[in-house]
């Protein structure tokens, strides 16, 4: 099966990111509904493209990351890079239990928009 060219792009740049030391045999960036949890691969993939928690002035050390879905696992979301983004435990949280929308931007930018509640 081809990826879509947007996941062809998003996998040739975060490639072309690795160090050489992190080049190793290719491993997937999608593993779609047969897994839930990010393997080890996407959450280096996602290390290089976040560079840590992605909520805007968060500072949380990387082995306290985890990888969240932009469209929830539980609505048929899929675990592929481009479909996660790293949140520390506190702003996980806070996105599931405020709903706030994260949405990824093809040129890897994030994006945190508020529930309706908090803007009106």
């Amino acid at each position: 099966m081809s990826l879509p060219p947007y996941e062809q792009r998003l996998t040739k740049l975060l490639l072309d990111a690795l160090p050489p030391q992190l080049r190793g045999p290719c491993q997937p960036l999608d593993v779609g509904r047969s897994e839930r949890l990010a393997t080890p691969a996407m959450r280096k993939a996602l290390m290089i493209r976040d560079g840590g928690c992605a909520a805007p002035g968060c500072h949380c050390p990387p082995g306290r990351l985890e990888a969240h879905h932009i469209l929830h696992w539980i609505d048929g979301g899929v675990t592929a890079v481009w479909n996660l983004v790293l949140l520390c435990r506190r702003h996980h949280r806070f996105v599931h239990e405020q709903g706030w929308q994260i949405t990824l931007f093809p040129d890897g930018t994030i994006t945190f928009t508020p529930p309706l509640a908090l803007t009106g």
